[in-house]
């Protein structure tokens, strides 16, 4: 399976990071505090979405990115 990098975790994308995890992906969830589903198969990663590079960092070898 892939890594999936979901750019917040509101009602769409903390809906989107549960249901790639469920799948069996590897998901990095990325929002200013880091917070997000707290589930086994997703990461939270607390950074800026407009940081250029804490967002390399975050999806350094990604499959996807959902913004």
């Amino acid at each position: 399976m892939g890594k999936h990098v979901v750019v917040g975790a509101g009602q769409v994308g903390g809906r989107a990071a549960e249901t790639l995890a469920e799948a069996g992906h590897e998901v990095v969830v990325v929002t200013r505090s880091g917070s997000g589903p707290d589930r086994a198969g997703i990461t939270r990663v607390a950074a800026p979405a407009q940081d250029a590079t804490e967002m390399r960092r975050a999806t350094e070898g990604a499959d996807a990115l959902y913004n």
